[in-house]
C-alpha cells in the first residue's frame, strides 16, 4: 500500500510539472506583449496595436499602401476608370467597383498608420477578438524561444502555430514572419541598389 501511495504521489507531481511550463522573466515579457496585443484587438485600440508592431511590421503596411501598384495606386486608378467620361466597359466597371469595395475609399490621403487602423478595424469583430484572446492565452503557449532580440512563440493550437516578436528599445513588439522579413530585406536591397 505504501509503494502504491508513493507511486501515486510521484505521478501527481509529474502531472503537475508537465501541465504548466515555467517561463523566464524575458519569456514572461513576451507573454505580456501577447496579452497586450489581444487586449488591443478586443477594444479595438489601433493606436496601441500600431505601437505594439515592430518597425518591420509597420514598414510592411507602409509598402502595401504606398508601393507602386499598391493600395493607393489601385484606388486612384480604379476611381479614374469609373469616371463618367472614362471609356471603361460596363462589365469592367462592375469588377472595379467590387475591387474598390474591399479597399479604403480615402487611401489617397491615408498614412500607413491609418491604413493599418482601417485593416485592423475591419477584422476586429467580437468573434475575432475572442479568437485572438484564446489564441494568445498563456495556457495555449507551448514554448517561447528567445534568440537575442527575437522571440518565437509556439502555440499548442492555432493556425499559424508560430508567432514572432522583436525587442525594440526594450519592448517586445509583434513582428513579421522570417519569410516576410526576407522579402522586405530583398525589397530594401533592390531600392538601395537603384
Amino acid at each position: 500500500m505504501k509503494v502504491l501511495s508513493v507511486a501515486l504521489l510521484a505521478l501527481l507531481l509529474l502531472a503537475g510539472c508537465t501541465s504548466k511550463p515555467e517561463f523566464t522573466p524575458e519569456q514572461e515579457a513576451v507573454l505580456q506583449a501577447m496579452q497586450a496585443w489581444a487586449e488591443g484587438v478586443a477594444r479595438p485600440d489601433t493606436a496601441a496595436l500600431w505601437d505594439l508592431s515592430s518597425p518591420d511590421m509597420q514598414d510592411l503596411y507602409r509598402r502595401e499602401l504606398l508601393a507602386p501598384r499598391g493600395v493607393r495606386d489601385t484606388v486612384k486608378q480604379s476611381k479614374a476608370a469609373l469616371d463618367p467620361d472614362a471609356l471603361t466597359p460596363t462589365a469592367e466597371r462592375e469588377r472595379i467597383k467590387a475591387v474598390l469595395a474591399d479597399l479604403p475609399a480615402d487611401a489617397e490621403t491615408m498614412t500607413p498608420q491609418a491604413y493599418f487602423a482601417w485593416k485592423i478595424t475591419r477584422k476586429a469583430t467580437p468573434v475575432e477578438a475572442e479568437n485572438t484572446r484564446k489564441l494568445f492565452t498563456r495556457t495555449n503557449v507551448k514554448e517561447v524561444h528567445i534568440e537575442g532580440e527575437t522571440a518565437t512563440v509556439v502555440l499548442l493550437a492555432g493556425d499559424p502555430a508560430r508567432y514572432f516578436w522583436r525587442k525594440v528599445d526594450g519592448v517586445w513588439k509583434f513582428d513579421v514572419s522570417p519569410s516576410i522579413l526576407r522579402e522586405l530585406q530583398a525589397a530594401r536591397q533592390k531600392e538601395s541598389d537603384r
